[in-house]
């Protein structure tokens, strides 16, 4: 089934739940459908896909764009410049936009608030994005539709093991191999070093789903 918009992506998860009168058809869709199961997918869906997003180096979700900078000539920094608008993290920034090596963080670029400082004027800035739904690579689609699924368990089935046996596939097999597999089609990109994001990923993705209420948004830099 190919996977065109929000609905689809909300049939595989309640599918996933063993559900499929869960399910839409027709002219219903999440947007105008208002059932608990469609309450919990839409109060859900934006902050897990951000959590997915900024999870991994996806090659769906990087784009790259020249930013233009503004003097500043403020705290040893020479130029600044807004992130592009829907930046969820920002991977590497380089002086040229036919070289591959990146400046380095926290000597060449920062990133503060919800600009970039630099200096270098007009750099080009490889960072993530939430893609659009047609260009999500279908393993990216397969960790959605489980971490989707795994939030709305308990709300929707009250059954704590469908919540525990979606969650140890997903750690155990989808969320991984989703990785490894993009890993080897990508660029290897190096991300900006974040305490909060090495001190999360070295306890594992399970920290997000300890329990089944929302997660709340780390507090990144550029959030």
């Amino acid at each position: 089934m190919a996977i065109s918009d929000k609905t689809d992506i909300y049939n595989v998860a309640v599918s996933l739940l063993g559900d499929s009168a869960l399910q839409l058809t027709g002219a219903s869709t999440v947007d105008n459908t208002d059932t608990k199961a469609t309450r919990a997918f839409n109060l859900h869906y934006d902050p897990t896909l951000n959590e997915l997003v900024r999870q991994h180096t996806w090659n769906c979700c990087i784009n790259r764009d020249q930013l233009i900078t503004s003097a500043w000539s403020e705290h040893g920094w020479e130029y600044y410049s807004a992130l592009p608008s829907g930046t969820l993290r920002a991977l590497a920034l380089t002086n040229t936009d036919s070289s591959y090596v990146s400046l380095q963080y926290k000597v060449d670029w920062v990133v503060e608030g919800a600009n970039i400082l630099t200096n270098y004027s007009d750099p080009y800035l490889t960072f993530l994005k939430i893609p659009s739904i047609g260009a999500m690579d279908p393993m990216f689609l397969q960790a959605l539709y489980y971490m989707v699924a795994i939030k709305m368990a308990i709300p929707i089935t009250g059954d704590r093991k469908i919540r525990a046996e979606l969650l140890t596939e997903l750690l155990g097999s989808i969320l991984p191999e989703a990785k490894r597999i993009d890993g080897f089609e990508g660029n290897n990109e190096a991300a900006v070093e974040s305490t909060w994001l090495n001190a999360t990923m070295s306890r594992g993705v399970e920290s997000y789903y300890t329990g089944f209420e929302s997660v709340p948004e780390p507090d990144f830099p550029w959030s």
